[in-house]
């Protein structure tokens, strides 16, 4: 992609996969990726797993929530396919679960509330959403 100096969409894929195969050297390659493809789903969530397996939350909910409302539109118009369980309920733990280290409880309220939305039967996240709401809202 450097030497032909056109960017196409499925050169994401080879700038996350070898990313991965670097492994703590492909950090610059995802930010070179993030740079190239501002606004590609794949590249927040490499970035955002990266910060995840490091611990800096803040960069893990920076990257997630670009990706929260992204629909079909906005899929087709990167010419790529995606695994929809990066806009589904993992999306909204990850960000939840963050959120809530990080002491971001109106936010994490929100995450939560639509991860009951996605898992009504699940009630780790009632009881979660629950707590957040609490201490958003302090009675």
């Amino acid at each position: 992609m450097r030497r032909r100096g056109v960017a196409e969409p499925i050169d994401i894929v080879n700038f996350v996969h070898l990313a991965w195969m670097l492994g703590d050297e492909g950090l610059e390659m995802l930010h070179e990726a993030d740079r190239t493809f501002p606004t590609n789903p794949l590249v927040a969530w490499a970035i955002a797993q990266r910060a995840l397996d490091s611990g800096d939350l803040a960069v893990v909910i920076e990257q997630l929530s670009q990706l929260v409302g992204w629909g079909e539109d906005e899929m087709v118009a990167t010419d790529l396919a995606y695994d929809l369980e990066m806009f589904g309920p993992d999306l909204y733990r990850v960000l939840a679960d963050a959120a809530i280290s990080l002491g971001q409880w109106r936010e994490a309220a929100e995450w939560l509330g639509r991860l009951v939305e996605l898992e009504p039967d699940e009630q780790a996240h009632k009881v979660k959403l629950q707590l957040a709401t609490a201490r958003w809202q302090p009675t």
